[in-house]
């Protein structure tokens, strides 16, 4: 019948949805729309395998904690926009294409990042460590007139957008 073939892919479509929902809110979200999938697909693949990300994979991300930021490390640095300025953040994206290009920097590239439903970021990527993004941050804050902003280690900045702590960063 055509149920045995819509519950395989609606239990699917819920697994994309719950990864959807973890990159876009953060943790808690992806623990409840994995939730969900598990209970109301137990006895399907994606069910059993948002049972074992509740069990094994939200426990370890959400012990994720700052690091101390080592010198060496890969940095990038990140311009916070709210959403609803899609346009200025393409425009301020293309400036800072132009302007890494002018430096004369190999190894950084840009992109568009999307933080939460009210934020995204435009990020400068291959930062060769802490002293390369604080002397760019400087350049930086002479040509651009853009005060939100900061710099963080790739690690952290993997952190952020997992459990989407910007404040606690920040602070």
């Amino acid at each position: 019948t055509n149920e045995r073939y819509y519950a395989p892919r609606a239990a699917e479509f819920r697994m994309l949805r719950a990864r959807a929902l973890g990159r876009l809110l953060g943790l808690e979200a992806y623990r409840q729309a994995l939730n969900e999938v598990a209970l109301d697909y137990p006895q399907s693949e994606e069910g059993k395998e948002a049972e074992e990300l509740i069990r094994v994979t939200i426990p370890r991300l959400a012990q994720l904690t700052f690091e101390q930021e080592s010198g060496s490390e890969p940095f990038k640095i990140v311009f916070r926009f709210d959403k609803g300025q899609g346009e200025r953040v393409a425009n301020f994206k293309e400036i800072l294409d132009k302007a890494i290009t002018q430096w004369g920097i190999s190894g950084l590239e840009t992109s568009i990042d999307v933080y939460n439903l009210r934020e995204v970021f435009v990020v400068i990527h291959g930062l060769k460590g802490k002293l390369a993004a604080e002397r760019i941050f400087l350049n930086l804050n002479k040509t651009l007139n853009s005060e939100n902003y900061f710099y963080i280690s790739a690690s952290n900045y993997r952190i952020l957008q997992i459990q989407k702590n910007l404040e606690t960063y920040l602070n």
